[in-house]
């Protein structure tokens, strides 16, 4: 039924708990694009603004409203979502027609865990009113969406991992704040920057991201290269104590105490696995267990991240097995796709070998925290010069529009041909994030490395889903992110 004398779309407010963190994004979130499709009626001059009312005592629904808050805060939520549903799924979007005022709606957005409400709220956005939206016709129209009462429905998310990642290089981020913000709407919680400078705005940034609930993990060289991956061609205990000192001199002038952890990369990015007739993976277990020993004596809760590249170490992995059991090792070039930077076809027995290896790493170090990075995203064009290392200190992400959309043209050929392949050979990721579900239930970072940058990509949106959910059918998720408005 259409609103009795209301104009349709102009009944509608944002009923919130807590107006700051993560929940305080939801809202903004839910005003701004909400507030695209309520605020103004098509075709006349007609300006009105989306009420945002916190919730009390004396809260009442109206007529249609977006009930948002984590789920032990708000009484009105708790009315209509029960707690076995809040208890069995990490959040909740639930609509249903008000039962005090005929042809108006209410849309519950919750979680228990206040971190995820910014992913609720934009699956509400993104999924529900694409999803439901009116069928004219041979169309589904979600501009219509709000005009008349809403389809009851609910939609659940999960948590499958509690570590959810990006790698990605600093200096190639325009605008921080989108990227930050779409992570988050793809229910990221980590982002890993590589620099070869600490940004000025390094603190701007934490701050930022905090207010998402995403970590930033701080990532510099322990020993790589921008010329040939490892400048280290001695392995002498000489020249790793060099080496060493460096590092730590590094840490102490630049990165100590700047995010929530600090990455690294060392000396096996290579094909083969020695450097002058030492064995790589010796040398670098010794080498990265002397530098954190000292790096956990100025802080003995540092979230060191250890970035290892498989290519020289899987002949010898044991070695491995010695590192540091706090130290957190992200795993690379573990073989086929998902690992591999092109989304294409293997053979099952290259699939299998890549499940074998992943099994063998995650069980190497009982305990101790473990990721596995997965790429078929944009990266860097080393080649021809396309690609400047950074020359010194810069401001991060806090670039111009016309550059933004330069560089968004210039990359959009490479994301159409990487979002063919994920809709061909998507399958591989599901099936190996769920192999690697099975085998931790959840206790693993799950890592996505590329460019994040000019918004969602069709390839990231597919990704994200699947972390999210690996055991949901790949069809249903590939024509879901397919159908989100937000995804290029």
């Amino acid at each position: 039924m259409e609103y009795l004398n209301y104009g349709y779309t102009t009944a509608w407010k944002i009923i919130y708990s807590d107006f700051s963190g993560v929940e305080r994004r939801a809202v903004e979130l839910l005003s701004r694009e909400l507030g695209e499709r309520v605020n103004r009626d098509a075709g006349v001059y007609s300006l009105h603004v989306l009420p945002c009312e916190k919730e009390s005592e004396n809260t009442e629904i109206g007529i249609s409203a977006v009930v948002v808050g984590a789920y032990s805060e708000s009484a009105l939520i708790r009315r209509f979502v029960s707690e076995e549903e809040n208890n069995s799924h990490a959040y909740i979007i639930k609509v249903v027609n008000n039962p005090d005022f005929e042809g108006g709606s209410i849309a519950f957005i919750t979680s228990d865990n206040p971190a995820m409400l910014y992913r609720a709220a934009a699956r509400f956005i993104d999924d529900y009113t694409e999803e439901y939206a009116p069928l004219h016709g041979g169309m589904r129209l979600s501009c219509e969406m709000f005009k008349k009462e809403l389809p009851e429905a609910t939609l659940y998310g999960e948590e499958s991992f509690a570590t959810r990642s990006i790698f990605a290089w600093g200096h190639a981020i325009n605008d921080y704040r989108s990227f930050i913000s779409d992570m988050a709407r793809q229910g990221l919680n980590q982002l890993i920057l590589w620099n070869d400078f600490a940004p000025l705005n390094a603190h701007d940034i934490v701050e930022y991201a905090h207010s998402f609930g995403i970590e930033i993990i701080w990532g510099y060289a322990w020993g790589w290269s921008e010329n040939a991956c490892s400048k280290t061609t001695d392995l002498s205990k000489e020249a790793l104590a060099r080496l060493k000192a460096e590092v730590l001199k590094q840490y102490d002038e630049i990165w100590q105490g700047l995010g929530d952890g600090i990455y690294f990369q060392s000396f096996t990015e290579m094909r083969k696995d020695n450097i002058g007739g030492v064995n790589i993976a010796e040398a670098v277990t010794d080498f990265v267990n002397e530098v954190a020993e000292e790096l956990y004596k100025r802080d003995p809760r540092l979230h060191l991240q250890f970035g290892l590249h498989a290519t020289s170490v899987k002949d010898h992995a044991d070695a491995i097995a010695r590192v540091d059991k706090r130290i957190e090792i992200l795993w690379e070039d573990c073989g086929a796709f998902p690992y591999a930077y092109i989304p294409a076809p293997s053979t099952e027995e290259e699939f299998e070998s890549a499940l074998d290896f992943t099994e063998r790493i995650i069980n190497l170090r009982p305990g101790a925290p473990v990721g596995l990075v997965f790429k078929g995203f944009a990266t860097l064009d080393w080649t021809n010069g396309r690609f400047v290392h950074q020359r010194g200190r810069f401001i991060l992400g806090e670039n111009t529009p016309g550059l933004m959309e330069n560089d968004r043209h210039l990359r959009a050929d490479a994301w159409r041909a990487f979002s063919a392949g994920w809709a061909r050979y998507g399958e591989y990721a599901r099936r190996m994030i769920e192999y690697v579900h099975k085998l931790t239930g959840g206790r693993c970072n799950v890592c996505m490395a590329g460019l994040f940058d000019g918004g969602i990509w069709l390839p990231e949106a597919i990704c994200t889903d699947i972390f999210e959910n690996p055991y949901e059918d790949f069809s249903k998720i590939l024509e879901r992110t397919m159908g989100r408005r937000n995804v290029k």
